[in-house]
């Protein structure tokens, strides 16, 4: 586009030069014609008054010449205005002289003819410069001329010589990558592999090493003795006090006679699941200094169990917390000694647990992964590998590293491939049951969830579609009876990046429609 702009304007400022010169070389020529005129009228007019010759009154050639302009301006004033004021002064002073003169002369029948030229004479005494006059009259721009009619093409010149071969040109840029090829024919869906054993626990490490004692310190000045006082006298015998605190109980000896403490009986808990329990450690009526509580021997309870003072809370009940919960605190009596007491309890599930039910803290329960989907769920633990999407733990224990989940890993799969896990058939041909789990869907680029009915035909139950937050949350969903046997499908499907975990856990189905259980379908 440059080089475009570029030549224009060079054709341009030549056709420019070439008016201008052509202009330059017309006025050039036109006045020297014009002086050749002058020349030539002006040899005329004196010869014209040398030889012409009258007995009337003097002859005035100043006089005749005003009177012939002042007749003969309006007949020329249409060709005036083709001319320049310059031109138009000096053709109407030569044509009126000599006009003028020819008719004197041909008024005294006298013929005027061309002498020969005479010798210049010589120059006169320079006259008197007279006044300024006054400024004549501004001439008017003529109306332009008609433009001149189109010169013939002049002859093509002769072919030049052929020029010497120039140097050889730099090497050409790269050209570019051809089009893509077709794509393959996809290959065929390899078998599903076995699972692998999980691996063993490794060992308890060994506990580091003490720090060395610190140097012992100077001892310090001792003081002076104070001087004895005098003896006081004796007091009045004090009241009798209470009576102290019942001691523990006493150890016992077995057949072999070794000591043996008396076994603690453990208070039993029965529960439904789900059901909300309060366990209170025995801390009696005394002041509360400090109590901890204890599962199987661990210190590690689910962080989804709140303790209030002396009371450990379990919201809901599930298969998982089942075991033995045993609390040590430290109380302050009424006399102020600080006494330290125990509490044991034995939690046990009698009603509601099925063999649906799953955590996944062993295993997959009674669960299977599918065979006709895209991928296999994970079985993990803590964080998943992709930040900004998917739990940082479970929903059973919680906590750092928590239990135990199943959840869709989005950034080894492609866009709307799908995972399962499905459950063993069963049938509820009496009444509705009530299907309840915790969900985790979290990332921009999440795709959905869905339980589907799977049996005569398919049905879906439930979906969820889209990031729901970074929180777990709980679905409720009502199986409707159903003569025949049936499986639950837990479908999962990738989105279209890698921002797109779903984790579920805590699988749990109630027998009997879930408003039996005080829950609406979510």
């Amino acid at each position: 586009m440059a080089t475009t702009v570029q030549t224009l304007a060079s054709v341009s400022l030549l056709i420019h030069t070439v008016l201008f010169m052509s202009l330059n070389l017309y006025l050039y020529f036109r006045s020297q014609s014009l002086s050749r005129e002058y020349k030539q009228e002006t040899e005329v007019l004196d010869l014209l008054t040398k030889n012409c010759r009258t007995n009337e009154e003097p002859f005035k050639l100043e006089r005749e010449i005003e009177k012939f302009i002042e007749v003969s301006a309006v007949k020329d004033h249409a060709k005036k205005r083709q001319l320049s004021p310059l031109e138009m002064m000096m053709a109407d002073l030569l044509k009126a002289q000599e006009l003028v003169l020819e008719q004197h002369c041909i008024n005294n029948t006298r013929l005027c003819v061309y002498g020969e030229k005479g010798d210049i004479g010589t120059s006169g005494v320079k006259g008197i410069m007279g006044e300024k006059g006054d400024p004549g009259p501004q001439p008017q721009q003529g109306t332009s001329g008609l433009p001149g009619s189109k010169g013939d093409h002049g002859l093509p010149g002769e072919k030049g010589d052929m020029g010497l071969r120039g140097d050889m040109g730099p090497v050409g840029e790269k050209g570019d990558i051809g089009n893509k090829g077709p794509k393959g024919n996809s290959g065929s869906i390899g078998n599903k592999g076995i699972p692998g054993d999980p691996g063993t626990s490794g060992e308890k490490g060994a506990s580091g090493t003490s720090g060395l004692p610190g140097d012992q310190g100077e001892p310090g000045v001792t003081g002076v003795k104070g001087a004895t006082g005098p003896k006081g006298s004796q007091g009045l015998p004090g009241d009798k006090g209470d009576a102290g605190p019942r001691g523990p109980p006493g150890k016992g000896l077995d057949p072999k006679c070794l000591c043996k403490a008396p076994k603690q009986r453990n208070n039993v808990i029965q529960s439904g699941i789900l059901d909300r329990i309060r366990m209170t450690c025995p801390t009696g009526n005394g002041t509360l200094v400090n109590v901890t509580w204890t599962k199987d021997g661990s210190s590690q309870l689910p962080v989804r169990m709140p303790r209030e003072g002396n009371h450990l809370i379990l919201p809901e009940v599930y298969p998982s917390d089942v075991g033995v919960y045993r609390c040590n605190a430290y109380v302050v009596d009424e006399t102020g000694t600080t006494v330290a007491v125990q509490g044991s309890f034995d939690l046990q599930v009698t009603s509601g647990d099925d063999p649906l039910d799953c955590d996944f803290e062993k295993d997959l329960c009674s669960w299977t992964q599918g065979r006709g989907d895209d991928f296999d769920l994970a079985r993990y633990q803590g964080n998943t590998l992709t930040a900004m999407t998917g739990p940082s733990s479970d929903h059973t224990i919680g906590g750092s590293p928590g239990g135990f989940y199943m959840y869709l890993e989005s950034s080894d799969h492609q866009k709307k491939e799908k995972g399962i896990l499905v459950s063993s058939d069963f049938t509820n041909s009496v009444e509705p049951e009530c299907l309840t789990f915790w969900y985790h869907m979290y990332g921009r680029d999440t795709d959905s969830l869905s339980v589907i009915l799977q049996g005569a035909s398919n049905s879906t139950l439930w979906n969820k579609y889209g990031d729901q937050g970074n929180d777990w949350q709980r679905a409720v969903v009502e199986i409707p009876t159903s003569p025949t046997r049936h499986k639950i499908i837990l479908e999962f499907t990738q989105g279209v990046s890698y921002h797109g975990d779903i984790a579920i856990d805590d699988i749990i189905v109630l027998h009997g429609p879930c408003k039996k259980f005080n829950k609406s379908p979510q």
